[in-house]
C-alpha cells in the first residue's frame, strides 16, 4: 500500500506541475485500466483456489527450483499485487480527475 501511496503522490506531483494532459500521456494506460486489471488479478487470485477444490481465497503456494535457488509463488501474494494495481488506477483516476481544469 506505500508503494500504492508513492505512485499516488509522483501522479499528483506531476499533473501539478506539467498538467494533467502530460500525466496522462506519460501514464500511456487510463488509470481506470490499471484499477481493472487490478480487480481482475485479485479474482483470479481467489478462484485459483477453487480449481484445485479449497475454498475461495485460499492461500496456494508452490516453488519454482532454479538451480541451487528457490522461488516461492502464492495466490496470496497475486492478490496483493491485484490490490496494488486497483488501489494505483482508483487514487490515480480520482487525482487526475479532482486536478482537471473545466
Amino acid at each position: 500500500m506505500a508503494a500504492a501511496a508513492w505512485a499516488r503522490t509522483a501522479a499528483s506531483a506531476g499533473a501539478m506541475a506539467s498538467g494533467v494532459p502530460t500525466v496522462r500521456r506519460a501514464l500511456r494506460v487510463p488509470p481506470t485500466s490499471f484499477a481493472g486489471f487490478g480487480v481482475f488479478i485479485a479474482a483470479i487470485a481467489g478462484f485459483l483456489s477453487l480449481g484445485v477444490s479449497k475454498p475461495f481465497l485460499t492461500g496456494l503456494w508452490t516453488y519454482l527450483h532454479l538451480g541451487e535457488n528457490e522461488i516461492a509463488l502464492s495466490t496470496p501474494m497475486l492478490f496483493d499485487i491485484g490490490v496494488y494495481f486497483a488501489v494505483f488506477g482508483t487514487i490515480s483516476a480520482v487525482a487526475l480527475t479532482l486536478q482537471e481544469e473545466d
